[in-house]
């Protein structure tokens, strides 16, 4: 959807008589100019920013002065704007909207005649005309979403999509499957040649295997059988391997629940996203011994020992995929599990 139009230069919101004149001008122009294209998405937007430039121009010139900030409009790029009004006028980086000047930006946004802007200027008896107006244009221009974020474009039917609705009454579930399972089928006849059985199967969807031969060096010995691969670590600090290198060789060369683990940089906790606090805990310590038991070259469960044996901590997946860490404090008895 269009985003809110007031902001201060630092990113905090504001309504527009909390803004500069220069924040109003660079606000405009990231919304309403494509920096990548090098053009304004309609040129209407050009006409809107240039009258409120002009008319923030006159506030400050008496009437036999000239606007020397006019005549250089058309020559500068858009995104140098503010720097050209800082220089020429430094006290619009500090003087505040009037009110007047409020009004007649809003009166800008509404102009007839004009594309809508791709914002919401103010929160007023028109905010649904300004909040969903010309929204068919949205999907079809994703410069125009906010970060080129297509997940704030609100997708309105348009007489181009209609042409694929063959149900009436479809619910909103039915529409967003077919898309779904529309697209599958599209990869599948892609890449497989429509033959399913021809996908592979694998553990998760990830990066693939980083070669972890440059960590060789920081080991004291690394053995491996068919049911175990040993890491022995070096007892000084300046040895020891960086915790990428060493995440990837105790992670393995296989995509399994260990090397998702290992790699992920965030994981779910509850209900939100957090930095995986697990590479941490496992990072390359002096004088440990990691072992990496095996089945069928599959990862079952991993131990960090100290160098007197005692077991540090434990990481294990059961059958029903579910991956528990077990830390032993060394002051303790117990263990504590996460």
């Amino acid at each position: 959807m269009r985003p809110w139009f007031g902001q201060k230069i630092d990113g905090r919101v504001a309504d527009l008589g909390q803004m500069t004149y220069v924040e109003v001008i660079s606000r405009a122009v990231e919304l309403m100019y494509d920096k990548h294209q090098k053009r304004w998405v309609h040129k209407s937007y050009f006409r809107l920013v240039v009258d409120f430039i002009n008319r923030s121009e006159r506030q400050l010139c008496t009437p036999d002065q000239s606007a020397p900030l006019t005549a250089l409009l058309d020559k500068v790029e858009p995104v140098c704007y503010v720097d050209v009004v800082s220089e020429i006028y430094p006290e619009f980086k500090t003087r505040l909207l009037s009110s007047e000047d409020v009004q007649f930006f809003v009166y800008l946004c509404k102009r007839q005649g004009q594309k809508p802007p791709p914002f919401v200027p103010v929160l007023d008896a028109d905010f649904g005309d300004l909040l969903l107006k010309d929204t068919v244009f949205q999907p079809e221009y994703l410069e125009l979403a906010n970060g080129q974020n297509s997940q704030r474009i609100g997708v309105q039917q348009s007489h181009d999509a209609a042409q694929y609705l063959t149900r009436t009454d479809e619910p909103v579930k039915g529409i967003i499957d077919g898309v779904y399972q529309g697209h599958i089928a599209a990869l599948l006849r892609q890449l497989h040649s429509g033959d399913e059985a021809s996908v592979p199967v694998v553990e998760y969807i990830g990066a693939e295997f980083d070669s972890a031969n440059d960590i060789i060096s920081g080991l004291t010995s690394m053995n491996e059988t068919s049911t175990e691969r040993v890491f022995r670590l070096p007892n000084t600090a300046k040895q020891l391997p960086n915790i990428d290198s060493w995440l990837q060789a105790l992670a393995g060369p296989r995509k399994s629940w260990l090397r998702a683990l290992l790699t992920a940089p965030v994981i779910a906790q509850k209900s939100r996203f957090v930095d995986n606090y697990v590479r941490r805990m496992l990072r390359a310590r002096p004088d440990r011994v990691a072992t990496v038991h095996l089945a069928d070259n599959k990862p079952l469960s991993l131990d960090i020992v100290n160098s007197t044996g005692a077991l540090e901590l434990e990481l294990q997946c059961n059958d029903t995929g579910q991956i528990s860490m077990t830390v032993y404090h060394k002051t303790l008895s117990t263990a504590i599990t996460k």
